[in-house]
């Protein structure tokens, strides 16, 4: 006998990456049973919308600025509103039933990776994305360059000295939505590794293998 559901709530704690995760799971169940969800009290499709400004304003607030940060949490105030919502209501129709509150998505199998790493198992392939790095014009600078992947939003930009990591947060970390990334400052003559991972409807993909430079 399976582990019956639970219906949660505590979504409104997770960090906003693993949250618009969540979310988007949580939009693709209710339209996958919509004839179980008739009549939500958030449309979906505002829903969705919410969640797609939020991570517009958490790629922007990667610059660490005042005012782009400043504007995620007020998309993410208005997101977990929507969800706050949604959540309310699948508990108020599924009235303790374990078969709909599990076809909703408001469940801890639905939330436990984004309490952790996300799960390997839901990152998209990394097959498609191919990173070269060279050295900038100005000293202690590197470019790097990355493919297209289809249907991405923006890439993960990560770096790290002298040698690989045990702890991936360890990793230095930048966002942007073009193909192109400077980082500035490195220890000449140092290593470095680099990689990047691409942000898609679906999550973010894998990382590239770590390509390793000696900084001029």
């Amino acid at each position: 006998m399976g582990r019956r559901p639970k219906m949660i709530f505590d979504f409104l704690e997770l960090p906003v990456m693993d949250k618009i995760l969540f979310y988007r799971k949580v939009l693709a169940q209710l339209r996958a049973h919509k004839d179980t969800f008739t009549h939500p009290d958030k449309d979906l499709a505002t829903a969705e919308g919410l969640v797609n400004t939020l991570e517009s304003k958490y790629i922007a607030a990667a610059s660490g600025f005042y005012a782009p940060t400043v504007a995620m949490h007020t998309a993410e105030g208005f997101a977990d509103n929507a969800f706050r919502m949604l959540a309310a209501y699948v508990n108020r129709i599924a009235k303790g039933d374990d078969d709909i509150i599990r076809l909703s998505g408001f469940t801890l199998e639905m939330l436990a990776p984004s309490f952790k790493q996300i799960n390997v198992k839901e990152k998209a392939d990394a097959s498609q994305l191919e990173l070269k790095v060279k050295n900038g014009e100005n000293p202690g600078s590197v470019e790097l360059w990355a493919n297209a992947v289809e249907h991405a939003r923006a890439y993960i930009w990560q770096y790290v000295k002298d040698m690989l990591p045990a702890n991936d947060y360890e990793w230095k970390t930048g966002y942007g939505t073009r193909l192109r990334y400077e980082v500035n400052e490195l220890a000449i003559g140092a290593g470095y590794y680099f990689r990047v991972a691409a942000i898609t409807p679906d999550g973010p993909t894998e990382f590239t293998k770590a390509v390793p430079l000696i900084i001029k």
